[in-house]
């Protein structure tokens, strides 16, 4: 099924009634802004581009359909993502590395990084 396919991202039949847990990045996140609940506020809170934070929340959205924790949506999978990145998790290092690279063209989002990084000397893939 292609991924242009709305179908592909329909719940899967075991997922029905699967309580879910939230993601060690999400809590992160929410500890330190409990008010940012959207892809903009996630933004203006850190003074990453918008549209960086949407291309990992769509990466991420786009990796739910390959596996996933049972119960979870593939929208809690895409804001898992973009905690992640954003709190300097699994995927600032790896598969949103890229994006990273480019969210540090600017200044807010360079200190940012710095700030809130602790290995903010780590070379990303190019």
């Amino acid at each position: 099924m292609s991924w242009k396919n709305p179908k592909a991202y329909r719940p899967f039949l075991t997922d029905k009634g699967v309580k879910t847990r939230t993601s060690k990045y999400v809590k992160e996140w929410r500890k330190k802004f409990p008010k940012a609940h959207s892809l903009q506020a996630y933004s203006k809170a850190t003074g990453v581009p918008l549209p960086i934070v949407k291309a990992s929340y769509n990466r991420g959205m786009a990796a739910w359909r390959t596996g996933h924790r049972p119960g979870a949506t593939a929208q809690q999978w895409g804001y898992a993502r973009a905690a992640s990145m954003l709190t300097c998790g699994k995927t600032h290092y790896t598969t949103d590395a890229d994006l990273v690279k480019k969210a540090k063209k600017t200044a807010k989002a360079r200190s940012w990084f710095n700030k809130t990084c602790k290995t903010s000397h780590v070379k990303y893939n190019k």
